[in-house]
């Protein structure tokens, strides 16, 4: 079981800092099958155009970026707190 958070990040130089950041909800998923994360992730999203969201792994996250606002975290799967 993975937590889903909701991330309110700032534009920080070149990147983004992650301000805050909650759990929304909580999912089974294969960890390794970036699309099925992208997929999951997705549905949190008011928009289904998925040509304006990328997925990216921090190594202890993955992160569903809104690419046409440089890469801004939006929702992430947890996966490096998990026991």
């Amino acid at each position: 079981m993975y937590k889903v958070l909701s991330i309110e990040a700032w534009r920080y130089n070149a990147g983004w800092d992650w301000n805050s950041w909650h759990c929304i909800d909580e999912i089974t998923i294969d960890i390794d099958n970036k699309d099925a994360c992208f997929d999951a992730l997705m549905q949190y999203v008011s928009t289904q155009d998925k040509t304006k969201f990328t997925i990216n792994d921090d190594g202890y996250n993955i992160v569903l970026c809104y690419h046409a606002e440089y890469d801004r975290p939006l929702f992430a799967i947890e996966y490096g707190n998990t026991l």
